[in-house]
């Protein structure tokens, strides 16, 4: 029971360490075709677009769908909470990012 508990987790780590390294690739691949069609200016502003809007992503996408993969019981309630919470704290983030948008800029 345990070894096959082991083999499992084994390779579901496995699983998750391919798919992150196919995503890093993805985004290795866009970056560089970006970079091939935009001018070095253009591509200065898009990489400090990228700094702004990855930092408000992270706490969106990653917290919350973590405590719905800890639950030992998943109900739609669970499902629905997590969504609507995303939801929200992408539209505050956006909201404030479009609002701080003229001091991000004098910052850069």
């Amino acid at each position: 029971m345990a070894s096959s508990l082991f083999r499992r987790a084994g390779e579901a780590v496995m699983l998750n360490a391919v798919g992150n390294w196919i995503g890093m690739f993805g985004s290795l691949l866009s970056i560089i075709f970006i970079a091939r069609i935009l001018s070095p200016e253009e591509f200065g502003v898009f990489a400090m677009m990228l700094v702004v809007f990855s930092l408000p992503e992270t706490p969106v996408t990653g917290s919350l769908n973590d405590s719905l993969i800890q639950r030992r019981e998943l109900r739609p309630g669970h499902t629905n909470s997590v969504l609507v919470q995303s939801l929200v704290l992408a539209a505050i983030f956006s909201i404030g990012v479009n609002l701080l948008a003229p001091l991000i800029a004098s910052g850069f």
